[in-house]
C-alpha cells in the first residue's frame, strides 16, 4: 500500500508518498516533512520579510548576520555550486538599470558561527533555484534517520 499527502509551500504542491507501513506512522512523517519544509519557506524566503534571505538583504556593507543552520547549509551549498560551475548558478545575481544583470556572490562571506556578513549593501539573495532541492535532501535525512526507506518526495 502506498500513503500519499499533499501539502503546498514555497510556491509549490508537495507530495509525499510512503510504500509499506503502517498509516498512521506514514501520516506521522509526513506531517513532519511538511513542517519541516514550512519551517526551511519561513527562513529561505525572499518575500518574507522576517526570512533570514530578508534580513540579509537588508544588511550593509560590513554588517552580519546570525543564521539557522539550514540557512547557513543552503547559502554553503549554493556557494559551492556557483563555484563549481564557475558562476553559471548564482543566487545573488541582480538587474541594475544601467548595468544589466551582475553577480553580488563575491560580496556574501560565510563566517565561523554560522555568520553571514556582506561587502556591499543590500546584497539581492534568491534560493529559489536551490532551497527547494535543498528541502527535499533535508527530508531525506528525516526520513532516513526515522528508517523510513520507502519514500518519494515530489
Amino acid at each position: 500500500m502506498i500513503h500519499r499527502f499533499e501539502h503546498h509551500a514555497m510556491a509549490t504542491p508537495w507530495v509525499v508518498s510512503i510504500a509499506g507501513g503502517n498509516a498512521d506512522t506514514a501520516a506521522w512523517a509526513a506531517q513532519e516533512a511538511f513542517g519541516l519544509v514550512d519551517r526551511l519557506e519561513e527562513d529561505l524566503s525572499r518575500f518574507k520579510p522576517i526570512s533570514y534571505v530578508c534580513q540579509l538583504g537588508r544588511l550593509k556593507a560590513g554588517e552580519s548576520l546570525h543564521v539557522s543552520a539550514e540557512v547557513f547549509e543552503c547559502l554553503q551549498l549554493g556557494k559551492a555550486v556557483w563555484e563549481a560551475t564557475s558562476g553559471a548558478f548564482d543566487m545573488t545575481v541582480r538587474r541594475d538599470s544601467q548595468q544589466g544583470w551582475h553577480s553580488q556572490m563575491q560580496h556574501l562571506v560565510l563566517c565561523e558561527g554560522m555568520v553571514v556578513q556582506v561587502t556591499e549593501d543590500k546584497v539581492a539573495i534568491d534560493l529559489g533555484g536551490i532551497g527547494k532541492g535543498f528541502a527535499v535532501d533535508e527530508i531525506t535525512g528525516l526520513f532516513l534517520e526515522h528508517e523510513i526507506t520507502n519514500a518519494l518526495v515530489d
